[in-house]
């Protein structure tokens, strides 16, 4: 079936809107500031659990996120409260998903945050020593602490609530008639010389979807194949008197955005992997490229002098930024 020229013009433009204000919210929710504080959760245990519960219960409206989970990616450099680390720790290093990890693995992520961070664990202050961070970067402890006294402290400190003093003088109170109840936030081996923590039997991180496709995973890569389908079908509708500059929009907005958008909501989703989505985002990018070198130099003069001098001007401000 022949479509005339003013009927691809119009689902050109048709399409465009659609995948642009189908965008919009979600390039919106995904660099939005967050004023909350957060909370990331580094390991799994009873004692991570009770204190982390504790600064849900104290510190208003705190936002829990797993360390290096999709939503933690796309979360925790946003938020403009204060973030608190939260796991166990031992001089040589802290555990993260089960194994114990060098302190220096949290360095670019506290760098990352907008505000100063705290590190809830035994032996956090090893991380001033390790790396550069700094007192005024990140707030932490010296040697032991229970986990139920650090985080109601913690809590103090950010929500400055006189109620929580009875619940640390309580604890005190607990500790002292029955010193076995204590919950240390440090990293112990377990008599087989294994990684163990505080009474629990963690297990290594799981490598999620490494050897396999999962149904989510699959889904993903038939919206993308069918995608580059619809890539074709565009270029093959495409008036070829229509200007390089609307011909390369056509291509990048109805596939490319198409493509962003289906990532981002599977990724938001926690369907498939961080590793996955910037594949895909990397590969968008390239096409990108691809198309604008193209049609640069399929472009008449005096196009390419705009589009060489706006582009520029694009580059320029980013690098001042």
């Amino acid at each position: 079936m022949k479509i005339s020229k003013q009927k691809a013009k119009l689902l050109i433009i048709v399409t465009c809107l659609i995948f642009l204000t189908l965008s919009m919210p979600f390039v919106q929710a995904l660099t939005t500031p967050i004023p909350n504080q957060l909370v990331v959760r580094l390991d799994d245990s009873q004692a991570v659990t009770e204190a982390i519960e504790n600064l849900e219960q104290n510190i208003p409206n705190a936002v829990v996120v797993d360390y290096d989970s999709a939503k933690y990616n796309l979360k925790y450099w946003r938020f403009l409260g204060v973030a608190i680390w939260v796991s166990h720790g031992s001089e040589e290093g802290v555990m993260i998903n089960g194994e114990l990890t060098q302190w220096d693995v949290l360095e670019d992520p506290i760098k990352g945050t907008p505000n100063k961070d705290i590190v809830l664990s035994c032996y956090s202050s090893a991380l001033l020593e390790q790396t550069d961070l700094s007192s005024t970067n990140v707030a932490t402890f010296d040697g032991e602490i229970d986990a139920v006294i650090g985080s109601l402290v913690v809590s103090y400190i950010l929500s400055q609530d006189s109620s929580i003093y009875p619940k640390i003088k309580s604890r005190f109170m607990d500790i002292f008639a029955n010193p076995s109840c204590v919950e240390p936030l440090r990293f112990l081996l377990d008599p087989g010389g294994g990684g163990g923590i505080g009474g629990t039997n963690p297990g290594s991180a799981p490598n999620y979807a490494r050897h396999y496709l999962s149904w989510a995973e699959l889904g993903f890569h038939l919206v993308a194949a069918f995608l580059l389908i619809a890539l074709f079908l565009v270029d093959w509708y495409i008036p070829s008197d229509l200007p390089f500059v609307v011909s390369m929009q056509v291509k990048i907005y109805t596939v490319g955005w198409a493509s962003m958008v289906t990532t981002l909501v599977y990724l938001g989703l926690e369907k498939i992997t961080l590793e996955s989505a910037i594949g895909t985002f990397m590969g968008w990018f390239l096409d990108a490229l691809e198309i604008f070198w193209d049609c640069f130099f399929a472009a008449e003069l005096w196009e390419q002098i705009v589009f060489g001098i706006t582009g520029f001007i694009a580059l320029f401000v980013l690098a001042i930024e």
